[in-house]
Protein backbone atom coordinates (compact mmCIF):
# COMPACT_ATOMS: atom_id res chain seq x y z
CA UNK A 1 0.00 0.00 0.00
CA UNK A 2 1.43 3.34 -1.01
CA UNK A 3 1.23 6.09 1.58
CA UNK A 4 1.59 9.64 0.35
CA UNK A 5 3.21 12.06 2.78
CA UNK A 6 4.53 15.56 2.31
CA UNK A 7 8.21 16.23 3.12
CA UNK A 8 10.24 19.41 2.83
CA UNK A 9 13.63 19.31 1.06
CA UNK A 10 16.10 22.15 0.61
CA UNK A 11 17.81 22.58 -2.73
CA UNK A 12 21.08 21.29 -1.28
CA UNK A 13 19.32 18.05 -0.24
CA UNK A 14 17.93 17.58 -3.71
CA UNK A 15 21.38 18.15 -5.23
CA UNK A 16 22.86 15.36 -3.06
CA UNK A 17 20.52 12.78 -4.67
CA UNK A 18 20.56 14.30 -8.15
CA UNK A 19 22.22 11.22 -9.61
CA UNK A 20 19.35 9.08 -8.29
CA UNK A 21 16.75 11.53 -9.67
CA UNK A 22 18.41 11.37 -13.07
CA UNK A 23 18.42 7.58 -12.86
CA UNK A 24 14.62 7.60 -12.45
CA UNK A 25 14.06 10.27 -15.12
CA UNK A 26 13.14 13.01 -12.65
CA UNK A 27 10.95 10.89 -10.37
CA UNK A 28 11.84 12.31 -6.93
CA UNK A 29 9.82 9.70 -5.02
CA UNK A 30 11.70 6.83 -6.67
CA UNK A 31 15.03 8.55 -5.96
CA UNK A 32 14.17 8.94 -2.28
CA UNK A 33 13.16 5.25 -2.07
CA UNK A 34 16.62 4.31 -3.44
CA UNK A 35 18.31 6.58 -0.89
CA UNK A 36 16.32 4.93 1.92
CA UNK A 37 17.32 1.48 0.63
CA UNK A 38 21.02 2.41 0.62
CA UNK A 39 20.80 3.83 4.13
CA UNK A 40 19.01 0.70 5.38
CA UNK A 41 21.79 -1.54 4.04
CA UNK A 42 24.54 0.60 5.62
CA UNK A 43 22.80 0.64 9.01
CA UNK A 44 22.65 -3.16 9.02
CA UNK A 45 26.44 -3.21 9.46
CA UNK A 46 27.08 0.07 11.26
CA UNK A 47 24.89 1.24 14.16
CA UNK A 48 24.90 4.98 13.44
CA UNK A 49 24.68 7.28 10.44
CA UNK A 50 28.13 8.66 11.34
CA UNK A 51 29.66 5.18 11.18
CA UNK A 52 27.92 4.57 7.85
CA UNK A 53 29.39 7.81 6.50
CA UNK A 54 32.83 6.63 7.65
CA UNK A 55 32.31 3.37 5.76
CA UNK A 56 31.45 5.19 2.54
CA UNK A 57 34.46 7.49 2.97
CA UNK A 58 36.73 4.49 3.54
CA UNK A 59 35.40 2.75 0.44
CA UNK A 60 36.23 5.86 -1.59
CA UNK A 61 39.79 5.82 -0.19
CA UNK A 62 40.09 2.12 -0.99
CA UNK A 63 39.46 2.91 -4.62
CA UNK A 64 42.51 5.20 -4.57
CA UNK A 65 45.29 3.46 -2.60
CA UNK A 66 43.88 0.30 -1.00
CA UNK A 67 42.34 -2.97 -2.03
CA UNK A 68 39.53 -5.15 -0.73
CA UNK A 69 40.37 -8.80 -0.06
CA UNK A 70 38.28 -11.66 1.27
CA UNK A 71 38.54 -12.40 5.00
CA UNK A 72 40.02 -15.94 4.59
CA UNK A 73 42.73 -14.58 2.32
CA UNK A 74 43.43 -11.70 4.72
CA UNK A 75 43.76 -14.11 7.66
CA UNK A 76 46.07 -16.34 5.61
CA UNK A 77 48.33 -13.39 4.77
CA UNK A 78 48.52 -12.35 8.42
CA UNK A 79 49.34 -15.90 9.46
CA UNK A 80 52.17 -16.11 6.91
CA UNK A 81 53.70 -12.84 8.17
CA UNK A 82 53.51 -13.88 11.83
CA UNK A 83 56.70 -12.98 13.69
CA UNK A 84 57.76 -10.33 11.14
CA UNK A 85 58.09 -6.59 11.77
CA UNK A 86 56.95 -4.28 8.96
CA UNK A 87 59.40 -1.79 7.42
CA UNK A 88 59.56 1.65 8.99
CA UNK A 89 58.51 3.32 5.71
CA UNK A 90 55.31 1.27 5.65
CA UNK A 91 54.67 1.98 9.33
CA UNK A 92 55.02 5.73 8.73
CA UNK A 93 52.60 5.50 5.82
CA UNK A 94 50.00 3.78 8.02
CA UNK A 95 50.58 5.81 11.20
CA UNK A 96 51.84 9.28 10.34
CA UNK A 97 54.34 10.19 13.12
CA UNK A 98 53.88 13.91 12.41
CA UNK A 99 50.13 13.88 13.05
CA UNK A 100 50.07 11.13 15.71
CA UNK A 101 52.32 12.36 18.52
CA UNK A 102 50.54 11.56 21.80
CA UNK A 103 49.41 8.25 23.26
CA UNK A 104 45.66 9.20 23.21
CA UNK A 105 46.00 10.16 19.54
CA UNK A 106 47.60 6.80 18.80
CA UNK A 107 44.84 4.95 20.64
CA UNK A 108 42.07 6.84 18.80
CA UNK A 109 43.76 6.36 15.42
CA UNK A 110 44.20 2.60 15.87
CA UNK A 111 40.62 2.11 17.06
CA UNK A 112 39.19 4.18 14.19
CA UNK A 113 41.33 2.24 11.70
CA UNK A 114 40.18 -1.10 13.12
CA UNK A 115 36.54 0.00 12.93
CA UNK A 116 36.85 1.33 9.38
CA UNK A 117 38.64 -1.78 8.14
CA UNK A 118 36.35 -4.18 9.98
CA UNK A 119 39.23 -5.77 11.93
CA UNK A 120 37.10 -6.19 15.07
CA UNK A 121 39.93 -5.30 17.46
CA UNK A 122 39.78 -2.74 20.26
CA UNK A 123 42.93 -1.16 21.68
CA UNK A 124 43.32 0.44 25.10
CA UNK A 125 46.56 2.17 26.14
CA UNK A 126 47.24 3.08 29.76
CA UNK A 127 50.39 5.15 30.40
CA UNK A 128 51.94 7.49 32.96
CA UNK A 129 52.39 10.39 30.52
CA UNK A 130 50.52 11.11 27.30
CA UNK A 131 53.44 12.70 25.46
CA UNK A 132 56.58 11.13 26.96
CA UNK A 133 55.61 7.94 28.81
CA UNK A 134 58.08 5.89 30.82
CA UNK A 135 55.64 3.02 31.35
CA UNK A 136 52.66 1.86 29.33
CA UNK A 137 50.29 -1.08 29.15
CA UNK A 138 48.55 -1.84 25.87
CA UNK A 139 45.58 -4.21 25.77
CA UNK A 140 44.29 -5.65 22.49
CA UNK A 141 40.84 -7.27 22.55
CA UNK A 142 39.30 -9.06 19.57
CA UNK A 143 37.99 -12.22 18.02
CA UNK A 144 40.82 -12.97 15.55
CA UNK A 145 44.22 -13.84 17.05
CA UNK A 146 46.11 -12.95 13.88
CA UNK A 147 44.57 -9.47 13.77
CA UNK A 148 45.52 -8.89 17.39
CA UNK A 149 49.16 -9.91 16.96
CA UNK A 150 49.52 -7.96 13.72
CA UNK A 151 48.31 -4.80 15.47
CA UNK A 152 50.51 -5.56 18.48
CA UNK A 153 53.62 -5.66 16.30
CA UNK A 154 52.56 -2.45 14.55
CA UNK A 155 51.81 -0.53 17.75
CA UNK A 156 54.92 -1.99 19.42
CA UNK A 157 57.11 -0.78 16.56
CA UNK A 158 55.60 2.71 16.68
CA UNK A 159 56.17 2.94 20.44
CA UNK A 160 59.74 1.63 20.08
CA UNK A 161 60.74 4.05 17.32
CA UNK A 162 58.96 7.20 18.45
CA UNK A 163 58.66 6.76 22.23
CA UNK A 164 61.65 4.43 22.99
CA UNK A 165 59.32 2.04 24.77
CA UNK A 166 60.54 -1.56 24.90
CA UNK A 167 58.48 -4.61 25.75
CA UNK A 168 58.84 -5.85 29.32
CA UNK A 169 56.33 -8.69 29.21
CA UNK A 170 53.61 -10.19 27.01
CA UNK A 171 50.47 -11.73 28.55
CA UNK A 172 48.29 -13.62 26.05
CA UNK A 173 44.77 -14.62 27.10
CA UNK A 174 41.70 -15.90 25.32
CA UNK A 175 40.55 -13.07 23.05
CA UNK A 176 42.99 -10.62 24.61
CA UNK A 177 46.66 -9.66 24.55
CA UNK A 178 48.25 -7.43 27.18
CA UNK A 179 51.73 -6.00 26.65
CA UNK A 180 53.73 -4.01 29.19
CA UNK A 181 56.23 -1.41 27.95
CA UNK A 182 59.06 0.47 29.66
CA UNK A 183 61.26 3.36 28.53
CA UNK A 184 64.63 2.22 27.19
CA UNK A 185 67.88 4.21 26.74
CA UNK A 186 67.71 4.02 22.94
CA UNK A 187 65.41 3.23 20.04
CA UNK A 188 67.62 0.28 19.07
CA UNK A 189 67.20 -1.36 22.49
CA UNK A 190 63.45 -0.79 22.44
CA UNK A 191 63.16 -2.24 18.94
CA UNK A 192 65.29 -5.24 19.94
CA UNK A 193 62.81 -5.91 22.76
CA UNK A 194 60.05 -5.94 20.16
CA UNK A 195 61.96 -8.44 18.00
CA UNK A 196 62.78 -10.66 21.00
CA UNK A 197 59.13 -10.84 22.09
CA UNK A 198 57.07 -10.60 18.89
CA UNK A 199 59.50 -10.74 15.96
CA UNK A 200 60.90 -14.25 16.12
CA UNK A 201 60.92 -14.52 12.30
CA UNK A 202 62.91 -11.31 11.68
CA UNK A 203 66.41 -12.85 11.74
CA UNK A 204 65.21 -16.05 10.08
CA UNK A 205 63.74 -14.14 7.14
CA UNK A 206 66.92 -12.07 6.83
CA UNK A 207 69.12 -15.17 6.59
CA UNK A 208 66.74 -16.96 4.24
CA UNK A 209 66.82 -14.02 1.85
CA UNK A 210 70.60 -13.64 2.12
CA UNK A 211 71.41 -17.32 1.44
CA UNK A 212 68.32 -18.97 -0.08
CA UNK A 213 70.14 -21.79 -1.88
CA UNK A 214 72.15 -22.75 1.19
CA UNK A 215 69.09 -22.96 3.47
CA UNK A 216 67.01 -24.71 0.84
CA UNK A 217 69.63 -27.44 0.49
CA UNK A 218 70.27 -27.69 4.24
CA UNK A 219 66.56 -28.05 5.00
CA UNK A 220 66.24 -30.69 2.26
CA UNK A 221 69.16 -32.69 3.72
CA UNK A 222 67.90 -32.48 7.31
CA UNK A 223 64.45 -33.54 6.21
CA UNK A 224 65.74 -36.42 4.09
CA UNK A 225 67.80 -37.80 7.01
CA UNK A 226 65.02 -37.29 9.57
CA UNK A 227 67.18 -34.64 11.26
CA UNK A 228 70.12 -36.95 11.86
CA UNK A 229 72.65 -34.44 10.53
CA UNK A 230 74.97 -32.70 12.98
CA UNK A 231 75.70 -28.98 12.50
CA UNK A 232 78.74 -27.82 14.45
CA UNK A 233 81.18 -24.94 14.37
CA UNK A 234 84.25 -25.42 12.18
CA UNK A 235 86.58 -25.03 15.19
CA UNK A 236 84.59 -27.71 17.03
CA UNK A 237 85.02 -30.02 14.05
CA UNK A 238 88.73 -29.22 13.83
CA UNK A 239 89.22 -30.16 17.49
CA UNK A 240 87.44 -33.47 16.89
CA UNK A 241 89.64 -34.22 13.89
CA UNK A 242 92.81 -33.45 15.85
CA UNK A 243 91.80 -35.61 18.82
CA UNK A 244 91.13 -32.72 21.21
CA UNK A 245 88.11 -32.26 23.44
CA UNK A 246 86.18 -29.33 21.94
CA UNK A 247 85.42 -26.60 24.42
CA UNK A 248 82.49 -25.39 22.31
CA UNK A 249 82.06 -22.29 24.50
CA UNK A 250 82.20 -20.00 21.49
CA UNK A 251 79.13 -21.75 20.04
CA UNK A 252 77.06 -21.00 23.13
CA UNK A 253 78.28 -17.41 23.41
CA UNK A 254 77.64 -16.66 19.75
CA UNK A 255 74.16 -18.14 20.03
CA UNK A 256 73.14 -16.00 23.00
CA UNK A 257 75.19 -12.91 22.29
CA UNK A 258 76.11 -12.81 26.00
CA UNK A 259 79.35 -13.76 27.80
CA UNK A 260 79.06 -16.88 29.93
CA UNK A 261 79.95 -15.12 33.17
CA UNK A 262 76.83 -12.96 32.81
CA UNK A 263 74.50 -15.97 32.75
CA UNK A 264 72.77 -17.53 35.72
CA UNK A 265 73.18 -21.31 36.02
CA UNK A 266 69.56 -21.93 35.01
CA UNK A 267 69.95 -19.74 31.90
CA UNK A 268 73.26 -21.41 31.09
CA UNK A 269 71.77 -24.91 31.30
CA UNK A 270 68.82 -23.88 29.14
CA UNK A 271 71.23 -22.42 26.57
CA UNK A 272 73.23 -25.68 26.55
CA UNK A 273 69.99 -27.56 25.93
CA UNK A 274 68.89 -25.37 23.00
CA UNK A 275 72.35 -25.25 21.39
CA UNK A 276 72.97 -29.00 21.74
CA UNK A 277 69.56 -30.06 20.45
CA UNK A 278 69.59 -27.60 17.55
CA UNK A 279 73.07 -28.63 16.40
CA UNK A 280 72.01 -32.31 16.87
CA UNK A 281 75.21 -33.07 18.79
CA UNK A 282 72.89 -35.11 21.02
CA UNK A 283 69.27 -36.16 20.64
CA UNK A 284 67.72 -34.55 23.70
CA UNK A 285 68.76 -32.63 26.81
CA UNK A 286 66.53 -32.59 29.90
CA UNK A 287 67.16 -29.87 32.48
CA UNK A 288 66.23 -31.29 35.88
CA UNK A 289 66.78 -28.53 38.40
CA UNK A 290 70.56 -27.97 38.35
CA UNK A 291 71.27 -31.35 36.75
CA UNK A 292 71.29 -32.48 33.12
CA UNK A 293 70.00 -35.72 31.67
CA UNK A 294 71.23 -36.15 28.10
CA UNK A 295 69.89 -38.71 25.62
CA UNK A 296 73.02 -39.02 23.50
CA UNK A 297 71.87 -41.31 20.67
CA UNK A 298 75.31 -42.90 20.07
CA UNK A 299 76.20 -46.60 19.87
CA UNK A 300 79.96 -46.38 20.42
CA UNK A 301 80.72 -45.84 24.12
CA UNK A 302 84.02 -44.17 23.33
CA UNK A 303 82.05 -41.54 21.41
CA UNK A 304 79.72 -41.21 24.41
CA UNK A 305 82.73 -40.69 26.68
CA UNK A 306 84.01 -37.91 24.44
CA UNK A 307 80.60 -36.24 24.31
CA UNK A 308 80.45 -36.41 28.10
CA UNK A 309 83.86 -34.72 28.30
CA UNK A 310 82.66 -31.95 25.99
CA UNK A 311 79.76 -31.14 28.31
CA UNK A 312 81.96 -31.37 31.42
CA UNK A 313 84.48 -28.93 29.88
CA UNK A 314 81.73 -26.51 28.87
CA UNK A 315 80.34 -26.43 32.40
CA UNK A 316 83.78 -26.38 34.00
CA UNK A 317 84.85 -23.45 31.84
CA UNK A 318 81.99 -21.44 33.27
CA UNK A 319 82.98 -22.27 36.84
CA UNK A 320 80.42 -25.02 37.50
CA UNK A 321 81.37 -28.38 38.99
CA UNK A 322 79.60 -31.45 37.63
CA UNK A 323 80.02 -35.18 38.03
CA UNK A 324 79.12 -37.51 35.15
CA UNK A 325 77.72 -41.00 34.69
CA UNK A 326 77.17 -42.60 31.29
CA UNK A 327 74.95 -45.44 30.11
CA UNK A 328 74.12 -46.84 26.69
CA UNK A 329 71.25 -44.33 26.46
CA UNK A 330 71.94 -41.38 28.75
CA UNK A 331 74.63 -39.11 30.13
CA UNK A 332 73.79 -37.93 33.66
CA UNK A 333 75.47 -34.72 34.83
CA UNK A 334 75.04 -33.93 38.54
CA UNK A 335 75.81 -30.54 39.99
CA UNK A 336 78.11 -30.34 43.05
CA UNK A 337 77.89 -26.83 44.50
CA UNK A 338 79.72 -27.97 47.67
CA UNK A 339 82.81 -28.75 45.55
CA UNK A 340 82.47 -25.38 43.81
CA UNK A 341 82.41 -23.65 47.21
CA UNK A 342 85.49 -25.55 48.43
CA UNK A 343 87.33 -24.80 45.20
CA UNK A 344 86.62 -21.07 45.53
CA UNK A 345 87.76 -21.15 49.16
CA UNK A 346 91.09 -22.76 48.22
CA UNK A 347 91.61 -20.45 45.26
CA UNK A 348 91.14 -17.46 47.57
CA UNK A 349 93.89 -18.86 49.79
CA UNK A 350 96.09 -19.25 46.75
CA UNK A 351 95.41 -15.68 45.63
CA UNK A 352 96.55 -14.44 49.04
CA UNK A 353 99.70 -16.58 49.00
CA UNK A 354 100.92 -18.08 45.74
CA UNK A 355 103.41 -20.31 47.57
CA UNK A 356 100.82 -22.66 49.08
CA UNK A 357 100.03 -24.68 45.93
CA UNK A 358 101.02 -28.03 47.46
CA UNK A 359 99.02 -27.33 50.62
CA UNK A 360 95.96 -26.42 48.50
CA UNK A 361 96.29 -29.64 46.49
CA UNK A 362 96.51 -31.79 49.64
CA UNK A 363 93.56 -30.03 51.28
CA UNK A 364 91.38 -30.53 48.23
CA UNK A 365 92.25 -34.23 47.95
CA UNK A 366 91.39 -34.69 51.65
CA UNK A 367 88.10 -32.83 51.15
CA UNK A 368 87.10 -35.00 48.19
CA UNK A 369 87.39 -38.12 50.32
CA UNK A 370 84.51 -36.81 52.41
CA UNK A 371 82.21 -36.28 49.43
CA UNK A 372 80.01 -39.20 48.45
CA UNK A 373 78.80 -40.34 45.04
CA UNK A 374 81.44 -38.65 42.85
CA UNK A 375 83.97 -39.69 40.24
CA UNK A 376 87.08 -39.08 42.35
CA UNK A 377 89.64 -39.05 39.53
CA UNK A 378 87.54 -36.77 37.31
CA UNK A 379 87.11 -34.31 40.17
CA UNK A 380 90.88 -34.35 40.74
CA UNK A 381 91.45 -33.58 37.07
CA UNK A 382 88.84 -30.82 37.04
CA UNK A 383 90.37 -29.12 40.07
CA UNK A 384 93.82 -29.41 38.50
CA UNK A 385 92.72 -27.66 35.31
CA UNK A 386 91.12 -24.90 37.35
CA UNK A 387 94.27 -24.55 39.44
CA UNK A 388 96.38 -24.25 36.30
CA UNK A 389 94.17 -21.43 35.01
CA UNK A 390 94.35 -19.77 38.43
CA UNK A 391 98.17 -19.76 38.38
CA UNK A 392 98.17 -18.10 34.98
CA UNK A 393 95.71 -15.41 36.13
CA UNK A 394 97.83 -14.75 39.24
CA UNK A 395 100.90 -14.26 37.07
CA UNK A 396 99.00 -11.80 34.85
CA UNK A 397 97.79 -9.86 37.87
CA UNK A 398 101.26 -9.76 39.44
CA UNK A 399 103.13 -8.59 36.35
CA UNK A 400 100.34 -6.70 34.58
CA UNK A 401 100.87 -8.47 31.26
CA UNK A 402 98.79 -10.93 29.27
CA UNK A 403 101.51 -11.75 26.75
CA UNK A 404 102.41 -15.42 26.87
CA UNK A 405 105.39 -17.28 25.44
CA UNK A 406 107.30 -20.39 26.52
CA UNK A 407 109.52 -18.41 28.92
CA UNK A 408 106.68 -16.63 30.74
CA UNK A 409 104.71 -19.86 30.89
CA UNK A 410 107.63 -21.60 32.64
CA UNK A 411 107.80 -18.83 35.27
CA UNK A 412 104.06 -18.87 35.89
CA UNK A 413 103.86 -22.65 36.39
CA UNK A 414 106.82 -22.84 38.81
CA UNK A 415 104.72 -22.67 42.05
CA UNK A 416 103.09 -25.98 41.06
CA UNK A 417 106.36 -27.59 40.00
CA UNK A 418 108.57 -27.10 43.06
CA UNK A 419 108.20 -30.60 44.53
CA UNK A 420 109.13 -32.18 41.23
CA UNK A 421 112.72 -32.50 40.06
CA UNK A 422 111.99 -31.37 36.55
CA UNK A 423 114.13 -30.14 33.71
CA UNK A 424 113.02 -27.50 31.20
CA UNK A 425 114.55 -27.27 27.75
CA UNK A 426 113.37 -24.05 26.12
CA UNK A 427 113.36 -23.47 22.38
CA UNK A 428 111.91 -20.70 20.23
CA UNK A 429 108.39 -22.10 20.00
CA UNK A 430 108.55 -25.33 21.96
CA UNK A 431 109.40 -26.68 25.39
CA UNK A 432 110.64 -30.08 26.47
CA UNK A 433 109.67 -30.99 30.02
CA UNK A 434 111.33 -34.01 31.62
CA UNK A 435 111.05 -35.47 35.12
CA UNK A 436 113.36 -38.23 36.38
CA UNK A 437 112.26 -38.20 40.04
CA UNK A 438 108.75 -37.25 41.11
CA UNK A 439 107.11 -37.19 44.54
CA UNK A 440 103.81 -37.92 42.80
CA UNK A 441 104.94 -40.97 40.82
CA UNK A 442 103.38 -43.35 43.34
CA UNK A 443 100.38 -41.13 44.12
CA UNK A 444 97.96 -41.43 41.15
CA UNK A 445 95.65 -38.73 42.51
CA UNK A 446 98.27 -36.00 42.73
CA UNK A 447 99.92 -37.21 39.51
CA UNK A 448 96.63 -36.81 37.64
CA UNK A 449 96.16 -33.39 39.18
CA UNK A 450 99.66 -32.20 38.25
CA UNK A 451 99.16 -33.21 34.64
CA UNK A 452 95.80 -31.42 34.54
CA UNK A 453 97.36 -28.30 36.07
CA UNK A 454 99.58 -28.20 33.01
CA UNK A 455 96.61 -28.67 30.69
CA UNK A 456 94.58 -25.93 32.33
CA UNK A 457 97.54 -23.55 32.33
CA UNK A 458 98.40 -24.24 28.68
CA UNK A 459 94.78 -23.85 27.62
CA UNK A 460 94.54 -20.50 29.43
CA UNK A 461 97.85 -19.13 28.15
CA UNK A 462 97.81 -20.39 24.56
CA UNK A 463 94.25 -21.52 23.85
CA UNK A 464 94.15 -23.53 20.63
CA UNK A 465 97.65 -22.38 19.66
CA UNK A 466 99.49 -25.03 21.67
CA UNK A 467 99.77 -28.81 21.53
CA UNK A 468 101.00 -31.20 24.23
CA UNK A 469 102.64 -34.50 23.37
CA UNK A 470 103.32 -36.90 26.26
CA UNK A 471 106.04 -39.29 25.07
CA UNK A 472 106.73 -41.04 28.38
CA UNK A 473 105.18 -40.97 31.87
CA UNK A 474 106.52 -42.30 35.18
CA UNK A 475 102.97 -43.17 36.23
CA UNK A 476 102.75 -45.46 33.19
CA UNK A 477 105.86 -47.39 34.18
CA UNK A 478 108.32 -45.46 32.02
CA UNK A 479 111.75 -44.57 33.41
CA UNK A 480 110.97 -40.84 33.31
CA UNK A 481 108.38 -38.32 32.11
CA UNK A 482 109.02 -36.77 28.73
CA UNK A 483 106.55 -34.13 27.57
CA UNK A 484 106.73 -31.69 24.66
CA UNK A 485 104.76 -28.43 24.41
CA UNK A 486 104.54 -26.80 20.99
CA UNK A 487 103.23 -23.29 20.37
CA UNK A 488 102.43 -21.57 17.10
Amino acid sequence: MVQRKHIALEDENVKKIQSLIDKHNGNLSAAIRDAIELTSIALQYYPTVEDAKSLITTLKEIQEDQVIIQVPLFQWLLKKTRGLIIDKQILDYIIDPFSITSIPELEDFINNMCRDFGWHVEVMIDCDNDDNPTNATVTFTGTHKENIYHLARMVGEFLAIYKKLGIVSVHPQLGELEIEFKLKPSTDEARQDLIDNLGYMVHIEKELKAHPNFWKQLIREHSATNYNLVSIHKNFYEDLMSGKIPRALFTIESTTGRPLEDMSLSRFLHTIKITSETSRVVNKVYVEGENLKIRHGFRNMKAVENIKNVFIHILEGSGHNYDAEITSTFIYLRHHPEIEDKTQELFRKLSENGEVVQKVISEFVDFLRSVEDIDFIEQIKSFGRGLGRMLMMQYEEKYGSKYWDIQTFKKAIEPADRQIKSNWELRSNSLRYTVHECAYANDPNKCHMHREIFKGAIEYAFGDLADVDSIKLLSHGDEYCDVYIYTQ
